[in-house]
């Protein structure tokens, strides 16, 4: 059974008496809950402090976050958001970056839903149309999705395994954290400023796929998997998709326009944590 943001918030509450002190804050102790890890921390190093770590406590936000909401400097470089993470986890030796993508956005909604309420206004293009509107959504009706899936490389690994439908070969892949993204990014815009192309699917299957049964040298991975059958990447990235743990970011949405009603991802950005003030 799936478990609502808001149901999760409600659950994991610490009561006043039990709440801690952040390590940055002298005088005043802001309120203290726990948000789940939808990864469970089972692909986390065994020396690492989020190995088998079901739950994070975070800190309620207060003006000195806000601060770094509104720098132009973390904004610029991108930073913004792991820098608002690393501000409000209690646990000082956790590197937001080292998180995984789905952990990460299960800490930043309940940091947003612990801030300023579930409500959230955005923009959102309709798939259907296409006229750009402003939508509420209502953020404790997202849904965490676990990991269900045992990692195949044993306790403390990030590795799994998926059997290619048509090629019939075992491909091993990482869930990407923090630190794969940002180079994903960073790599892909490089490609496109100096060939003009975008090169997304064979690249994200770059950053994830670590081993392919019959490549024995890894400076070979790369064209091996160029040279994917397209049945066997459309298969590989359905699975690493379906299998990621994660914040289901959809909601339904209903076009003013058009009337359509359907499924849309809610963004997350900067503006995740700047809501109207009406």
């Amino acid at each position: 059974m799936s478990v609502t943001t808001k149901e999760l918030w409600k659950a994991t509450e610490r009561p006043a008496s039990e709440q801690q002190q952040h390590p940055a804050d002298d005088d005043y102790a802001p309120p203290v809950s726990s948000v789940k890890l939808p990864s469970r921390g089972l692909v986390y190093p065994l020396e690492s402090p989020l190995y088998r770590c079901e739950s994070l406590d975070i800190k309620a936000v207060t003006a000195k976050e806000e601060n770094i909401l509104a720098s132009t400097t973390l904004i610029k470089k991108g930073v913004v958001l792991t820098e608002l993470m690393r501000a409000c986890l209690t646990n000082r030796l956790i590197d937001p970056d080292s998180m995984l993508v789905g952990d990460r956005n299960a800490v930043l909604v309940s940091i947003r839903v612990s801030a300023y309420g579930p409500r959230y206004e955005a923009n959102v293009t309709c798939p259907e149309c296409g006229e750009a509107q402003d939508h509420d959504f209502d953020l404790s009706r997202l849904t965490l999705k676990t990991l269900d899936v045992e990692p195949s490389g044993g306790p403390g690994s990030n590795e799994f395994e998926f059997k290619l439908p048509s090629s019939g070969k075992v491909v091993g892949f990482r869930l990407m954290d923090g630190v794969s993204v940002n180079k994903l990014e960073r790599d892909m815009e490089a490609i496109r400023k100096k060939t003009g192309r975008e090169q997304g699917v064979t690249m994200r299957l770059m950053s994830q796929v670590c081993r392919l049964q019959g490549v024995a040298d890894a400076k070979n991975l790369p064209r091996a998997l160029e040279n994917l059958p397209a049945l066997d990447a459309k298969a590989l990235r359905a699975y690493m998709d379906k299998m990621a743990p994660g914040v289901d970011m959809e909601q339904e949405f209903e076009c003013v326009s058009c009337g359509k009603n359907q499924e849309v991802e809610i963004p997350i950005g900067t503006g995740f944590f700047w809501p109207s003030a009406d």
